[in-house]
């Protein structure tokens, strides 16, 4: 199975300035073949395909020397990466790509060679040479690596991305079935009744945030002090970020360790985010800000993964099955629920007391059981 480990790197001087110079050629090849392949469809209703991309590379290559500087891979994994982006455009699975700006802060390039290989804290690149590296969590040594993604991002921190070909270690099965309910007052509810707290991260650090982004706000745009200032305000949204990432990665690690087939509602978030609420604009921004901050998605994608890395099973449940207004007992809808202050309410039906929150998670495990079986 692949699987991708994640590293942060320490290059010298002159490693930093040959990953610099690599990323400013891929955007360069990857922006000069999408503006071929542009021109080439509108004029003559020609197609620029991946071997005639390669092809122009070679010739690009004589015309701009410095291409011949960077890892020569890197710059044909650009190609591959464009051409996969096309066709994903043509599958209508993705947008029509776009071009790259160096403005960016977060860059990146992937390479594929041989010669890479990690040893220690130690990780070897093609051009670069060994880099010192710190992650505990890579395999042993000997694992067979299919690619690494050297990558920046804003707060300038160099991270390399390494796609391992492993075996899986199935964790022993267990009885242990669960369902959750995801939430904004309480981050996640199980089937069995516990509930975990949302830890607010972005709502506990966004005075300071937004402190240090009125002071970005008075600096002279592209100055020293404009530059240091962009820096504090990236390494703040970043520890937001891996505050957020650690919870996710506890919890995900915690329900698949204990449980053998886990029970999630598949989740529209992108919609709920453009969600127009009967409430005040101000009150409608922070619902709205409290959504993007709990990072359900994310949670789910991070469960998916861990699921699949330990033989453990997830069950989507459709997002318009009505988890919250049905009664796990007797299967009574209730559309009162509808409204979200209600928290606890009485079946008509059976004269069952419920947790609006329990009952959803024990309706998402009863229905994804059912899908299953």
């Amino acid at each position: 199975m692949l699987i991708t480990y994640k590293a942060r790197i320490y290059p010298n001087k002159r490693q930093r300035e040959l990953i610099e110079r690599t990323f400013g050629c891929s955007r360069f090849v990857w922006n000069h073949m999408l503006d071929r392949s542009n021109k080439m469809y509108h004029r003559r209703g020609e197609s620029f395909s991946r071997f005639d991309m390669c092809y122009a590379l070679t010739g690009l290559k004589h015309v701009y020397p410095w291409l011949y500087e960077v890892d020569s891979t890197a710059l044909t994994t650009t190609i591959d990466n464009l051409n996969e982006a096309k066709q994903a455009f043509f599958r209508k699975d993705a947008g029509f790509p776009l071009f790259k700006s160096k403005r960016n802060p977060v860059k990146s390039y992937t390479t594929k060679s041989a010669c890479i290989h990690y040893k220690d804290e130690f990780v070897r690149l093609p051009k670069l040479g060994e880099l010192r590296m710190h992650n505990h969590k890579l395999p042993v040594n000997g694992c067979k690596i299919k690619r690494a993604t050297v990558s920046m991002n804003a707060a300038n921190e160099y991270y390399v991305s390494l796609l391992v070909e492993e075996d899986i270690v199935v964790l022993p099965k267990t009885s242990n079935v669960i369902g959750i309910d995801v939430g904004v007052d309480s981050f996640l509810v199980d089937s069995n009744g516990n509930k975990i707290a949302n830890p607010l991260f972005y709502s506990k650090s966004q005075n300071m945030l937004a402190k240090e982004q009125r002071m970005l706000a008075r600096k002279v745009k592209g100055s020293n002090n404009y530059n240091k200032q962009k820096l504090k305000v990236a390494k703040q949204q970043l520890k937001i970020q891996r505050q957020r990432e650690h919870f996710h990665n506890c919890i995900a690690k915690q329900l698949t360790d204990e449980n053998q087939v886990i029970c999630v509602e598949s989740l529209n978030v992108k919609g709920m985010l453009k969600t127009k609420k009967k409430l005040p604009r101000r009150a409608e921004r922070g619902f709205h800000k409290s959504i993007a901050d709990v990072g359900w998605t994310q949670f789910i994608t991070k469960l998916e993964a861990k699921a699949q890395t330990t033989g453990r099973t997830v069950v989507k449940v459709p997002q318009y099955y009505p988890c919250s207004q049905r009664c796990h007992c007797c299967g009574y809808i209730n559309p009162a629920t509808k409204d979200l202050s209600i928290r606890v309410w009485v079946c008509p039906e059976c004269s069952a007391k419920h947790d609006r929150d329990v009952n959803a998670a024990i309706n998402i495990l009863q229905e994804g059981i059912r899908m299953i079986t």
